[in-house]
């Protein structure tokens, strides 16, 4: 869905803001 890919997207934006949640991102990248 157009609204899960979104999701992913701004929680791409937001590890390379702070760059230090790199595994939490990484799981949750998983997880969907």
């Amino acid at each position: 869905m157009l609204m899960h890919h979104w999701t992913i997207f701004m929680l791409t934006i937001f590890v390379q803001r702070n760059g230090k949640s790199d595994l939490f991102a990484l799981r949750l990248s998983i997880v969907f």
